[in-house]
């Protein structure tokens, strides 16, 4: 039996951790393999994620030399096979332990580092970690093709990338949906932060509103904020375009769908460092048309008027005029409807990506 321990973050509970949740209770149900997971930090995915009979660890300390020193004990105490990273920072401690001891490990390249965090000194100094740590591991394993463009040109791999597409399970009863005609409401789902683009989908609404089409617009927040900063932020900016009344802070939920699944499209505004959103997939299974903005694997899914609609990143006109076709052509809806769970069903599902992932731990040039 081979022993795999899931190396994570542990601060969210977002697109990527939800890949890892899937990845473990796909690896359970299989007598080859066992897995654990080992966490940098005890954050928001120990309360979210199923941990139902798996071993979590937790390096419980915040440098990086201890954090280092601290996987080292963990792993000589558990003997893993195999270590399964996703992030810069759990690849950097990978490959110090890699290198002191030869363990095998993977690395999952969920976006790309150079335009994923907030910051651009981090985003430089997480593109150097993965520069000299992915090419060292067995496999580097992209979430579209995307991505692997970018490990590729960026990176400069080339024998050790695969492309496994991040998949959500298939829904019991997906079914093709109609347009509400009673309103016009959309909904987003993300952990909110700068770089997925709400003050550009906050602004598009604006402008759709002013605009007298009929029927005012209404936006369900679904998920958390990042931090109170940008949460005070968009509050702010919601007040000041006049949209208190238009706009729906959810918050977060075990299971988004059920509040999305009511709305006439999902929108992802993001303005870069998308990888393949699983909120976009998860849209697809049920039958949701999405509007999303040209940025990496979001293309890969959605597909310009077949299954949604694709607008310019950083754009708010764009948006608008996206949110302008998708109200004035109704008639084409159940038609977006029936092409996302067909194009789900071909690519996305969590079947495929798991056993993908499966085929990659054991013969890692797959």
């Amino acid at each position: 039996m081979m022993h795999i321990a899931m190396f994570i973050n542990g601060e969210h509970y977002a697109g990527a951790e939800r890949v890892q949740d899937i990845l473990v209770e796909s690896l359970r149900e299989n007598q080859r393999f066992s897995v654990s997971y080992v966490s940098v930090f005890n954050g928001a995915f120990k309360d979210r994620a199923n941990l139902e009979g798996v071993n979590v660890f937790y390096l419980a300390c915040s440098g990086l030399i201890s954090q280092i020193l601290s996987f080292r004990k963990i792993f000589k105490k558990n003997k893993f096979d195999l270590i399964h990273c996703h992030t810069p920072r759990t690849l950097l401690i990978c490959g110090v332990i890699s290198f002191v001891s030869g363990v095998r490990y993977v690395y999952h390249m969920h976006s790309p580092a150079l335009h994923c965090g907030n910051s651009y000194l981090v985003n430089r100094i997480n593109f150097l970690v993965e520069f000299f740590f992915a090419r060292r591991a067995e496999r580097v394993v992209c979430v579209s093709d995307a991505i692997r463009s970018h490990a590729e040109k960026y990176l400069g791999l080339t024998s050790n990338t695969s492309t496994v597409y991040n998949g959500v399970p298939a829904l019991p009863h997906s079914k093709v949906k109609q347009f509400s005609g009673f309103s016009f409401r959309v909904a987003m789902v993300a952990l909110f932060r700068p770089r997925k683009g709400l003050d550009d989908l906050l602004h598009a609404i604006s402008l759709f509103n002013d605009r007298g089409f009929g029927k005012k617009l209404t936006l369900d927040l679904i998920g958390g904020f990042e931090s109170k900063e940008y949460e005070i932020f968009i509050d702010e900016l919601i007040s000041r375009l006049g949209l208190v009344d238009y706009v729906n802070k959810v918050g977060f939920s075990n299971d988004p769908l059920l509040y999305a699944i009511e709305a006439d499209y999902l929108v992802l505004p993001s303005k870069q460092g998308e990888g393949l959103p699983m909120v976009i997939l998860e849209a697809l299974s049920s039958g949701l048309p999405v509007i999303t903005t040209e940025v990496e694997g979001n293309v890969e899914a959605i597909k310009n008027g077949f299954n949604g609609f694709v607008c310019a990143p950083k754009n708010s006109a764009s948006i608008f005029q996206s949110l302008q076709h998708a109200y004035s052509d109704e008639s084409i809806y159940e038609s977006l409807s029936e092409n996302c769970l067909h194009f789900f069903n071909s690519r996305f599902s969590s079947v495929v990506m798991c056993k993908r992932m499966e085929e990659i731990y054991v013969k890692p040039q797959v």
